[in-house]
């Protein structure tokens, strides 16, 4: 995940790939096979739903960008 400036803030932008959610999804479902209902499994079931949370906001931020009047 790329950390860039955001345009519009100081603050830091981390930008979500289609590629970062596929690996942590991968990463979910292998501990899920190896430890189902374990910490590690729950960890990485937390990270991935926060991934998939950022990138939907990253997306609708854009959006709106995007569609700003002039």
């Amino acid at each position: 995940m790329p950390v860039t400036s955001d345009e519009t803030a100081d603050e830091p932008w981390v930008t979500v790939s289609d590629d970062d959610v596929h690996a942590a999804r991968r990463a979910w479902l292998a501990a899920v096979e190896e430890c189902a209902g374990s910490p590690r499994e729950q960890l990485l079931h937390d990270s991935f739903r926060r991934i998939v949370h950022t990138q939907a906001q990253q997306t609708a931020l854009e959006f709106r960008r995007s569609h700003r009047p002039s």
